[in-house]
């Protein structure tokens, strides 16, 4: 797959159609998966030439990596956000690009392979805690699913859940909550850490999950879920808060 051309749209927020100023244009729209990389690059030349960044990006359904200009992403560019909110920039503001070097790479920061203690909660160790329903959650800054603890109603309709990864609490609506129990081999996943077992790997990428994976290991791209877990919906009626209520 060739680097993209004008009006092809790059998004990473499950939106579906263009923005209005494209309206009655030719467009496609791609999903992102992540962007791994940016780069100080030149554009244009002599006196008007001037620095601007490119990204290495992945895509959904698709091997291949493209370096990216900025103008692709669709506001409000949660890939881009993301990226710089873990990249490594040895202390310098990504905004001020004239602080970087022509040709200079930027990489996500190195995970620290020291794990953070953390006490008993829901969704920890302790498999007498865990009350609430286990649910695949969305967080919409990623466009990603990730394991949680419903832990109360909220308004509207809405549950507050817990996270695994960092036991931050979030409200989320009914219709963003996958059940866990519902995760099927052969399903399509990402994996967080290098603890999840396998059972195999298509020939196309995809995970073949087994059925006994930690769900705090993985997350799940919401066209993952649009695509492939409409049967998969929960009901007011499934739901069991971790308060009792």
């Amino acid at each position: 797959m060739t680097s993209f051309i004008t009006h092809h749209l790059a998004i990473f927020s499950g939106l579906r159609k263009p923005p209005d100023s494209m309206s009655g244009q030719k467009f496609e729209i791609f999903y992102v998966n992540k962007i791994l990389k940016a780069k100080v690059h030149s554009e244009g030349t002599g006196r008007k030439s001037k620095k601007v960044w490119l990204y290495l990006t992945t895509w959904e359904g698709y091997e291949d990596e493209t370096w990216e200009p900025i103008q692709i992403f669709t506001e409000p560019q949660y890939a881009v956000k993301l990226f710089w909110k873990n990249a490594d920039c040895g202390g310098r503001n990504h905004e001020k690009i004239s602080q970087f070097c022509l040709g200079e790479v930027i990489h996500l920061k190195t995970p620290s392979s020291k794990t953070p203690k953390r006490k008993p909660g829901p969704g920890r160790s302790s498999a007498s805690l865990i009350t609430g329903t286990r649910v695949f959650a969305l967080w919409p800054e990623t466009q990603h699913y990730y394991s949680a603890v419903v832990q109360r109603r909220s308004g509207a309709g809405g549950y507050v859940v817990c996270f695994d990864d960092d036991e931050s609490e979030y409200t989320v609506r009914l219709k963003d909550m996958r059940p866990c129990q519902k995760l099927c081999a052969g399903d399509t996943v990402i994996l967080k850490t290098d603890s999840v077992v396998v059972a195999d790997f298509q020939d196309d990428g995809a995970i073949v999950v087994n059925k006994n994976v930690d769900y705090s290991s993985i997350m799940i791209s919401a066209y993952e879920i649009d695509q492939e877990w409409d049967d998969r919906v929960l009901s007011h009626s499934d739901i069991v808060c971790a308060n009792g209520k």
